[in-house]
């Protein structure tokens, strides 16, 4: 039916609406959330090939929908506010890292937690200490010291 690209997420609301679909070269669709029966979890693939396993399930192909079918997609849009890729910030700007994943209540698709990254530690800042998405930075808030939860796994590199 289509690749799975990125998720659409709306900052005001801390919730995923659907994910973009490509259907061919030119043809993006949107796959509006509760249209989503089932995530199979990814798993690595070939690094040099960047295949991955995984597959977002839904009923039917007619569960794809043009951008303009949905308001609350096009308002997403239009803030245009990424989580994924994005830089962490404390509240007085300080980089604390990147997020580089996310963990979402399925059956309502509202964000739980965002994964950050910085050099070789990873840690989680929980819905409730996320102050604000922006469309520069995703502000959190947490104490002086950030308790690291264990180091991020580094990419083995070839021998």
């Amino acid at each position: 039916m289509g690749v799975v690209e990125a998720p659409i997420f709306n900052a005001a609301s801390g919730s995923f609406l659907g994910f973009w679909v490509r259907q061919g070269w030119l043809n993006r669709k949107v796959l509006p959330w509760n249209a989503i029966r089932e995530i199979e979890e990814r798993e690595p693939g070939n690094k040099k090939s960047g295949e991955e396993s995984g597959a977002v399930i839904i009923s039917s192909p007619e569960e794809l929908v043009a951008t303009s079918e949905l308001v609350r997609v096009q308002e997403a849009l239009k803030a245009h506010c990424p989580i994924l890729g994005q830089r962490a910030v404390k509240e007085s700007g300080e980089y604390i890292g990147r997020v580089v994943d996310v963990s979402v209540d399925f059956a309502q698709g509202m964000l739980t937690t965002v994964h950050v990254v910085k050099g070789k530690y990873a840690f989680d800042v929980p819905r409730e200490k996320i102050v604000e998405v922006r469309r520069d930075a995703v502000v959190v808030e947490i104490e002086e010291k950030v308790k690291v939860a264990e180091p991020a796994l580094a990419e083995a590199e070839p021998a």
